[in-house]
């Protein structure tokens, strides 16, 4: 019998990156629904979106918070739309000078019957893509 494919996330520290600002509910939503499935691969996810700070700490407050959990990773998944985001391009272009794997989380929009949302696609980006 034939073990199954572990993911390459599998063991892995992640961080997320993704637009916030302007966001209903700073996007949250989506960052707890990605941490999860990252999760359910096997990797260990540090997200900004996970604290317990009030929302109306600055903005400054919250970017250290979330570089002091990036310094910590090994990888980091950028969510959709991370290239409009100031904050999520200051992160990815540090998580790549600091020799870190970028990966893409993708939504799944593919038509389906079930309530259920689909888990979205993860794939590895290729440094020429958009950096």
């Amino acid at each position: 019998m034939t073990e199954p494919t572990r993911h390459p996330l599998a063991g892995k520290i992640v961080y997320l990156a993704g637009p916030m600002s302007g966001h209903e509910d700073f996007n949250y939503p989506l960052f707890h629904r990605v941490a999860g499935e990252l999760r359910e691969l096997g990797a260990m996810v540090l997200s900004p979106a996970e604290h317990s700070w009030d929302m109306n700490t600055p903005r400054e407050a919250f970017m250290k918070l979330g570089f002091s959990k990036l310094l910590q990773c090994t990888d980091i998944c950028l969510l959709p739309f991370w290239s409009l985001s100031e904050g999520a391009s200051i992160e990815c272009q540090v998580a790549l000078s600091c020799g870190m794997k970028a990966w893409y989380y993708q939504v799944d929009s593919t038509p389906t019957v079930s309530p259920t949302p689909r888990p979205g696609i993860i794939k590895e980006a290729l440094l020429d893509d958009e950096f």
